[in-house]
């Protein structure tokens, strides 16, 4: 068992008790896209946020609007390198506006490592609290199936905090 965890920029991952701080290209290349609600808020809520519209396209059986997004970190010139890995590709359904799906490429770090295609897929939308939510989710890493999630119920606002979510300061 491990868990990985993103919050404030940063990713740890913790796997027999042991705590390791991941590379910040890992942290900008890997928040969570398995629940899209905290993802997509997080780009409306960020001034630093480029957004281009590519184009319509059909994905599978729905007719869907293609943007790509990508943190320029124009408020952060100190981060700006990290940019490239913030690159992410959104599939909204043309008609609902709904996510379809979200990919983007994984990597550790500039040239030396892998880039590592993942994407979601968001499906079986019900309504949850006035919130339409996906209850199945696929994700795929080059581009194969590797999990299908189906979702029994969803609630928000349990009293979760950020102590719930401890990181370890530190590290290169």
């Amino acid at each position: 068992n491990w868990q990985v965890i993103y919050s404030g920029g940063q990713a740890n991952r913790t796997e027999a008790g042991a705590t390791s701080l991941l590379p910040l290209e890992r942290a900008a290349s890997s928040q969570s896209l398995h629940f899209p609600l905290p993802f997509l808020s997080g780009l409306l809520s960020n001034s630093d946020i480029s957004i281009q519209f590519i184009g319509q396209e059909q994905l599978d059986s729905s007719l869907a609007n293609h943007i790509r997004v990508q943190n320029t970190f124009a408020s952060q010139p100190s981060w700006q390198s990290l940019s490239e890995f913030t690159i992410s590709d959104i599939w909204l359904d043309a008609s609902t506006s709904l996510p379809l799906k979200i990919s983007r490429i994984r990597r550790d770090d500039g040239g030396w490592t892998p880039k590592i295609p993942i994407s979601i897929s968001y499906s079986n939308y019900q309504t949850v609290s006035g919130v339409r939510y996906p209850f199945t989710i696929q994700e795929f890493i080059t581009d194969t199936l590797w999990a299908t999630t189906t979702i029994q119920s969803v609630n928000f606002n349990t009293g979760l905090t950020d102590a719930n979510f401890p990181l370890t300061q530190g590290g290169n």
